[in-house]
């Protein structure tokens, strides 16, 4: 008869051994399962860094991995270094849609993804713009041709919401080393280059030159010091008086900035303006320079109105400004009181935008000027459809109004014009007795220039309103 004890030992040991091979097998199915979970969670981690390397829309490269490309070209050899704004592409974007606009900028990085020698030399760095570099030697040794090939396969329409739209680009190129050897550096080579193209009209390629080059460093300590210069107060309005010719009486006065460069000295607007569209930093003057001016002219007679400038980089600020702030404006300064005159660039840039800044300046009681009319792409299509209260003529056809019959002519037909419409017509550039009397002669009722008197600080153009110096200096305590 067998023993029980044995018996009970041996099914002990035989419930032991079979849970010793289960523990086994349920132990290493746990490790499969771990390494097959480990390398999921690798997968997914190279697919999250690649896509935080590429642009959702367009698939191309974004500009933190195109930065990083490029430093790594750059430790190679020399290269070319291509930056592209699609011209215009707000208006697009506003007569397709914003699907239609993302259509658009996807079937343009498609092309120039096929164009780039690598899929990583090129890149979406912006929201219009792009970039491309050029490595290898057969196309850096031709290298005009090698733009211009480019430029063109790049301006061919493209197709979006059912239909081609032609695609106007501007290119600005910078080359390594010679117009850079660090990666940020010749960015803003290309930029300046880029800049140079649009500031020609754009639908055009500019390659940064050696004068260039030297700039760019200077251009961009300025644009760092006029930061620092607006939080300063160091830009500053300066007033010139437009004057109504049958009166000779002030009526209004137009603001210009002014940089009051602490080693530089004063500086014109056109020496920083264009530093600051683009950048920001134009906002921020728009909102300094109406500060300054609702501050400086409290105790100024009402009738007496206010002229600002806004370039096509600030139009966008502007309107975000008065929309988001209307009351601290209204509150500040009367907004009736205030003409906003719009450069023929900024039409040019964004047509529909600048319509939008009429409609919110007269939402505001403010007036739309066009401004400089005659010297640029204006034409009578702006005029028709865009409601402007007034018209500045440009000096180009003053100043030569006494002696040149042809620029009479074309200054007569101006005034025709703006009676036609019922709008105001300034005469900008006036310098001498001659030319006033004959903008008198021919109907013109609104003068400005040199011959009245320079742009000057707030207290010199209160005084020609005939306000106490005392009173001056307690309005800017």
């Amino acid at each position: 008869m067998p023993d029980p004890f044995l018996i009970a030992t041996l099914a002990m040991s035989g419930l032991s051994a079979a849970l010793g091979w289960h523990m086994r097998k349920a132990s290493s199915v746990h490790g499969t399962l771990e390494s097959a979970n480990a390398a999921l969670r690798s997968d997914r981690q190279i697919d999250l860094f690649r896509l935080s390397r590429r642009d959702t829309l367009t698939g191309l490269s974004n500009r933190a991995a195109f930065l990083e490309t490029l430093s790594a070209q750059l430790a190679r050899g020399p290269l070319a270094l291509l930056l592209i704004d699609l011209d215009r592409f707000d208006a697009v974007n506003a007569n397709l849609g914003e699907a239609g606009g993302n259509e658009l900028l996807a079937a343009f990085a498609g092309r120039l993804g096929q164009l780039a020698a690598e899929r990583d030399h090129a890149a979406r760095v912006g929201s219009a713009s792009f970039a491309l570099l050029i490595t290898r030697r057969d196309e850096l040794g031709l290298l005009p041709r090698t733009i211009a090939h480019l430029f063109a396969a790049l301006s061919i329409p493209n197709p979006a919401s059912g239909e081609l739209v032609d695609t106007a680009i501007s290119m600005g190129v910078a080359r390594a080393p010679g117009d850079g050897s660090c990666a940020e550096t010749l960015m803003r080579a290309a930029r300046v280059s880029l800049m140079r193209a649009k500031g020609l009209g754009g639908g055009r390629f500019a390659l940064c030159g050696e004068r260039e080059s030297a700039d760019i460093l200077d251009r961009e300590q300025m644009r760092a010091e006029l930061q620092r210069a607006i939080e300063a107060g160091q830009v500053v309005p300066y007033y010139q008086p437009v004057v109504s010719l049958p009166s000779g009486q002030i009526a209004k006065f137009e603001v210009l900035a002014r940089w009051n460069h602490p080693k530089r000295g004063l500086l014109l607007a056109e020496h920083f303006i264009p530093l600051a569209d683009g950048t920001g930093l134009s906002g921020q003057i728009s909102t300094s320079l109406l500060r300054h001016v609702a501050h400086d002219t409290r105790e100024w007679p009402t009738w007496c109105r206010f002229a600002v400038n806004v370039s096509a980089g600030q139009v966008r600020e502007l309107i975000g400004l008065l929309r988001t702030q209307p009351g601290t404006w209204q509150r500040r300064m009367d907004m009736s009181r205030l003409d906003v005159e719009i450069s023929e660039t900024a039409l040019m840039t964004d047509r529909a935008l600048v319509r939008e800044l009429i409609d919110v300046l007269h939402e505001h009681g403010a007036r739309a000027v066009l401004d400089n009319f005659g010297s640029g792409a204006s034409n009578f299509f702006h005029l028709r459809d865009l409601p402007f209260d007034s018209i500045k003529i440009s000096k180009l056809f003053v100043q030569r109004l006494a002696a040149d019959p042809r620029a009479e002519a074309c200054v007569t037909a101006m005034l025709s014009l703006g009676r036609g419409l019922g709008v105001d017509i300034v005469a900008d550039g006036v310098e001498t007795e001659d030319v006033a009397e004959r903008l008198s002669q021919l109907g013109c009722h609104f003068a400005q220039g040199f011959l009245y008197a320079r742009p000057a600080p707030a207290a010199a153009a209160a005084a020609l309103l005939g306000i106490k110096p005392e009173l001056v200096a307690l309005v800017a305590a």
